[in-house]
Parts: C-alpha cells; sequence; structure tokens
C-alpha cells in the first residue's frame, strides 16, 4: 500500500515541484519587477492579489510540518528500535552540522572582503540608507540570553512548542516519547506507533495536495518579491545582493561534491531531488516549508530509509542554518563600509566562529538569524538598527 501512494505521490511532486515551479518562480519575479519599474498602480493592484495568495499556500505548507514531524520521528525511532542506534545518528548528524558550517563559515571569511573591498560609497545613498535604519527601531529587539534558549529546549508545554512552531523543543519531546513508546508491551507499542504511521500518511497526502499548486504559490511569492523590489535592486542594495548571492550559490556548489562523494550519489540524481526544495526554500526564505519536499525527495529520489530520514532531517531544519555561516561576515563588512567603521580580522573571525556556534539557536523563519546577531554587532561596535 505504501509503494502504491509513494507512486501515486512522485506524480503529483512532478507537477508541483518541476519545471512548472521554476517558470513560475523567474516568471512571477519578472512580472513583478517591470510592473514595479513601468507601471506602479499596476503593481499596487498586483501586490493586493499575489500578496494574499503567496501567504495562504505558505501557511497551507507550514500546517504540514508539526503532525508531520511528530509522526514521523515517532515511526522512525520505532523502526531504529535500538537507543544506541538514535544516539549514534544524533551524533554523526550533529557532528556532520558542525563541520560543514565551519567549512563554510571560513570560506566566506576569506571570499567575503576582497568582494566588499571593491564596494563604492555613494555619499548620498548611505545618507538615506541610515536615515531608514535609524527609524526603524529595529535595534530595540530584545534577545534571550543563551541559558535561556538552553534551558526551552526541554518544553514545559509540549502543546505550546508546537502552537509557536519551536522545532527543536519538539522535537526533543517527542524524541523522548517516542524512546519510551519502544518500552511499551509489544500490543500497546504496536497501537501507538500505528496511530502516528496512518497520521504520518495522511499528512503526507496533505502535503501532495498543497503541492499540487507550487506553482500558484510560487508565482504569487515571486511576483511580490519583485513588485516589493523594484527599484531598490540597484546602488549600495544591489551590490549587497550580488555579493549574497554569489556566496550563497558558491556554497551550494562546493556542498554538491561533498554530497555526491559522501553520500555516494550520481550528480544527476542529487541535483533532480535538491530542485524542489530549493524551489521552495527560494520562495518562501523558510527552512521550515521546504521540509516536506526535503522528506519526499530523499526517500524517493534519494533512496534514503524512511526511518533516517524521518529522524535526520527534522533535526537538520531545526538546528541546521548553513546559510548563516555564509553571510554573517557579509552582514558585518557592508555594515562597517555604510557607515565607515573600522572592521578588520578580528570582527571577521568573531563572526564567523558565531556563525557556527550561534547557528543552533537560530529561529527557522526568513531572516532569523538577525534576531541571534544583533547583541554580536554590538560587541563589534556596529550600529544594531
Amino acid at each position: 500500500l505504501r509503494d502504491d501512494v509513494a507512486r501515486r505521490s512522485i506524480g503529483a511532486m512532478k507537477i508541483g515541484g518541476g519545471p512548472a515551479a521554476i517558470l513560475s518562480l523567474v516568471g512571477g519575479f519578472a512580472v513583478g519587477s517591470l510592473a514595479s519599474a513601468y507601471a506602479p498602480s499596476f503593481s499596487a493592484v498586483l501586490l493586493t492579489v499575489s500578496e494574499p495568495v503567496g501567504t495562504l499556500w505558505v501557511n497551507a505548507i507550514r500546517m504540514t510540518v508539526v503532525p508531520l514531524v511528530i509522526a514521523l520521528l515517532v515511526t522512525g525511532v520505532d523502526s531504529l528500535g535500538d537507543l544506541r542506534v538514535v544516539g549514534r545518528m544524533g551524533g554523526r548528524a550533529l557532528a556532520t552540522f558542525v563541520g560543514l558550517l565551519a567549512l563554510m563559515a571560513l570560506c566566506s571569511a576569506i571570499a567575503s572582503p576582497p568582494m566588499f573591498e571593491r564596494l563604492q560609497i555613494d555619499a548620498v545613498a548611505a545618507s538615506t540608507l541610515r536615515s531608514q535604519a535609524a527609524a526603524s527601531g529595529a535595534g530595540t529587539v530584545v534577545v534571550p540570553p543563551f541559558s535561556t534558549w538552553l534551558t526551552s529546549l526541554i518544553p514545559v508545554n509540549p502543546v505550546a512548542a508546537a502552537a509557536d512552531g519551536a522545532m527543536l523543543p519538539l522535537i526533543v519531546f517527542t524524541v523522548a516519547f517516542a524512546l519510551a513508546v519502544s518500552t511499551l508491551p509489544a500490543d500497546s507499542r504496536a497501537a501507538v506507533v500505528g496511530v502516528f504511521r496512518g497520521t504520518g500518511e495522511a499528512m503526507l497526502g496533505v502535503v501532495r495536495g498543497v503541492l499540487w499548486f507550487s506553482p500558484v504559490g510560487i508565482g504569487a511569492l515571486a511576483i511580490t518579491l519583485g513588485a516589493k523590489l523594484g527599484g531598490e535592486a540597484a546602488g549600495l542594495i544591489g551590490f549587497y545582493l550580488v555579493a549574497q548571492i554569489a556566496l550563497l550559490v558558491a556554497g551550494i556548489l562546493l556542498l554538491y561534491p561533498i554530497a555526491i562523494i559522501g553520500g555516494r550519489v550520481a550528480p544527476g540524481t542529487f541535483a533532480r531531488a535538491m530542485i524542489p526544495a530549493q524551489v521552495v526554500a527560494m520562495s518562501t526564505r523558510s527552512s521550515l516549508a521546504s521540509l516536506p519536499a526535503l522528506l519526499d525527495s530523499a526517500e524517493r529520489t534519494l533512496h534514503v530509509r524512511r526511518e533516517v530520514a524521518a529522524f535526520v532531517l527534522p533535526f537538520g531544519v531545526a538546528i541546521f542554518r548553513l546559510s548563516g555561516a555564509i553571510t554573517w561576515v557579509t552582514y558585518g563588512l557592508f555594515i562597517s563600509r555604510l557607515y565607515d567603521l573600522p572592521f578588520g580580522a578580528l570582527s571577521i573571525a568573531t563572526l564567523s566562529l558565531a556563525a557556527v556556534v550561534m547557528n543552533f539557536a537560530v529561529p527557522g523563519i526568513p531572516s532569523g538569524g538577525l534576531l541571534i546577531i544583533t547583541p554580536i554587532f554590538v560587541t563589534l561596535g556596529l550600529p544594531p538598527e
């Protein structure tokens, strides 16, 4: 039965997450950008339609994440069976995450400074950006201390953690619950696991339905992004965006040989497996939203065992923010140039180390790293706003 469901799911994924979604991403951005540049009044009307449509689609994906993660973790831990296997897998995953973060942070620390030495600062543009930043009030964000984050890993109320989308505490609770289930008598254990297995299959059915509408949702998000950027993608902001994108693309390309060699998978197969999740990630800027596509590709295209994918991928989505290791240094370099402040090798090393150590505290929301980087900016003498 599961194999039959899988075959039908592949058809839905091909329709929703393949070339049509990519075309929607590119075409929607082009439409939004052109409307913003040449027809501002039409662009405003376009936004009133595209923004809520895109938001509805993202919300539809996100509503599946919590029940899907809980169901897959419970059945995954049950399939692994041995507590020692769970511990080894978690340890290996964590070591891999830290190693990749350190590699990306090192590469960014080496490649970013020469790029930003080419940045030419226009006095008028710099003054405008500084004024906008000062007026935004963003510097008033209060970041909880590390001790608060550490104690939050054991949720007082797992239901509240699920409602808030606090994935790491929810995963801690779910793994503990799954391990407790594995100690039950055979009949009780089978009954509990059967409920979660059925829930997981049902949620995958919901995911397939949502992914059918990927071209519509992604197109709406891309139109919104293009219309909002408009003429801002020029000058200082344009240089910053191009530098960020270039570093992120370089980081992604560096990951391919690591995954291909380490995972012993054909290059074309791995690239094909990543496309659906990458399209969702590019359009939503949310690691949580990309989880259903990641799970589907890992199991059906890369043939990763379900219990492994169900354990490692939610764990990775909860704590593994590779982009921060690449981009935090560029945050500091850009702001230091904008405000004409010193930012030497020690500052770069500090931000690089922080991007690795503090990565696990970053929430899985768009630009969540900005909440964590604020006190580090203050320490380095950079304006937090």
